[in-house]
């Protein structure tokens, strides 16, 4: 995807039902990108099975890497509870996972 981008949000559902099929992810110009980020978890997916990665820090309120936030997907600034694609795909892979906010709390995993 090219960077920078038209901000997206996944409409009418989580990274869950995106993930089912059940909600797609559109651009603020109403463009599908559903498939886009379905590539990309998966890639993900595949680069951190392939090193052996336990644990990942995501970035909160994204389509992709929201862990407990995500855009409610009326491109109007209001979060709901959720994960976005990414972040679902790997806890259905049950990696480690952290946002920004707990990075306290990877730190303190070897103790």
């Amino acid at each position: 995807m090219p960077i920078p981008r038209e901000p997206a949000e996944i409409q009418k559902g989580t990274g869950a039902d995106v993930l089912s099929g059940q909600a797609l992810i559109k651009n603020s110009k109403g463009i599908d990108v559903t498939q886009l980020y379905l590539s990309g978890a998966q890639k993900v997916l595949a680069m951190l099975e392939s090193h052996n990665v336990q644990v990942v820090i995501l970035k909160e309120n994204s389509p992709s890497c929201g862990l407990c936030y995500i855009h409610d997907g009326e491109f109007r600034g209001r979060l709901v509870e959720g994960s976005g694609v990414c972040a679902q795909l790997l806890k259905n892979h049950d990696f480690k996972l952290f946002n920004e906010h707990q990075i306290d709390e990877v730190s303190h995993l070897d103790e």
